[in-house]
């Protein structure tokens, strides 16, 4: 009985062996995957589109929409009257999307000093396709309404 004991002892070291290789192979295909994972995510950008209105002698106002993982989030800016269509110059005030489709942005911006303006930005054409064109106007139909042309950015 010793000896088929002592006979198995090498058998039991190599499949001893065997399952710490799998599982240090296990380790490293699971921590490739993790950073396979990472980078593929890092890489998505986000996507970002612009456009600005100039109003001579008085503030410009820029629009900003950013898609990044398929949410949509933006921006009015003020823009100065100097440099019109400069959004770096420009005061951001955030958009909060109440409703948004392919092609219909109903948001929300609290202009200072108490200024609450609740807005449509209606699109010619889904973002992301080229001659983007919007028109902004007020959500209950009054006041005029503005045309923009989108510039993608990133």
């Amino acid at each position: 009985m010793i000896i088929e004991q002592e006979a198995m002892l090498p058998i039991l070291e190599q499949r001893s062996e065997s399952a710490v290789m799998t599982i240090t192979n296990l380790r490293i295909w699971f921590l490739l995957i993790l950073v396979t994972a990472g980078c593929s995510s890092a890489s998505r950008e986000a996507a970002m589109w612009r456009a600005s209105v100039d109003n001579g002698d008085k503030p410009g106002i820029g629009i900003e929409l950013t898609r990044h993982a398929g949410a949509l989030s933006g921006r009015m800016l003020l823009l100065d009257p100097n440099r019109p269509h400069d959004f770096g110059a420009g005061r951001p005030f955030p958009m909060q999307i109440r409703q948004s489709t392919e092609t219909e942005i109903r948001f929300a911006v609290a202009w200072p000093p108490t200024l609450h303006e609740e807005l449509i930005l209606k699109l010619n054409s889904p973002l992301g396709s080229s001659g983007v064109r919007g028109t902004l106007s007020d959500a209950d139909g009054t006041g005029r309404s503005e045309e923009y042309e989108f510039t993608q950015t990133r």
